[in-house]
């Protein structure tokens, strides 16, 4: 039998602090149009750690045979030195998606003002239904907090 929770519940504050921590929020994509992915992979008061596949999601049948055309990175608090950086990796067919990984410069919040952008392997950037997509953090950063992924695909 099922229980209902109230709001200052230990089970219900666990569950929705976890689920605040990593989400993934899409903007809907007609067939041929664009989808966006906006992925949250560390909170904003978790700190940035490197490894791989820190955030992992599956390409939904109505993204089958898109291509991702661009990616952006934010981070909620900036890195004191180093630049957090991530690969997106397609782990079903075993590839790096980008050839020049997307970073964040010291001190900035978002990639798109970053001195080296982000470049898509254009021979990788095709996905089709079922892939395993991964969001790999090759460098955390110092002291950088609340790391975002932005994904386009078309």
């Amino acid at each position: 039998m099922s229980k209902n929770l109230s709001e200052d519940h230990p089970d219900k504050r666990t569950a929705a602090n976890e689920f605040g921590t990593r989400q993934l929020f899409r903007r809907p994509s007609p067939r041929g149009k664009t989808a966006t992915l906006h992925i949250k992979v560390f909170g904003d008061t978790q700190f940035v750690t490197a490894g791989d596949s820190k955030f992992v999601f599956e390409v939904g049948r109505d993204m089958d045979l898109t291509e991702l055309v661009d990616v952006e990175s934010f981070v909620s608090t900036v890195s004191s030195s180093g630049l957090p950086t991530c690969q997106i990796r397609n782990i079903t067919q075993a590839v790096d998606m980008l050839t020049t990984k997307v970073g964040i410069d010291v001190s900035e919040f978002v990639s798109k003002t970053a001195l080296t952008q982000p470049v898509i392997s254009t021979t990788n950037a095709d996905v089709a239904w079922g892939d395993l997509i991964a969001i790999d953090v090759d460098v955390s950063g110092t002291n950088a907090k609340g790391l975002g992924v932005i994904l386009t695909f078309r």
